[in-house]
């Protein structure tokens, strides 16, 4: 179990979510508790609850973490 707690603001050139930076403007608050169900040798099933609600949000806080969702194509790298 655990929480992804992130600051993220629009990034227009990539019409997507992503990490703020300094001087963002709008930038929100990203907060998801999660927990692992099953892992597996190259990937784990989680349980994801949002705790806020942002477009994208469940995607770009696991691609920020290292871990994508299998076949995220927008997020996925």
């Amino acid at each position: 179990m655990g929480t992804w707690p992130d600051r993220l603001s629009w990034d227009e050139d990539a019409l997507r979510q992503r990490a703020a930076r300094p001087g963002d403007r709008d930038v929100v608050d990203a907060l998801s508790d999660y927990r692992v169900v099953e892992a597996f040798d190259s990937t784990s099933l989680l349980e994801v609850r949002l705790t806020t609600g942002r477009q994208g949000q469940i995607r770009v806080q696991a691609q920020l973490r290292g871990h994508p969702l299998v076949g995220d194509r927008r997020y996925g790298g």
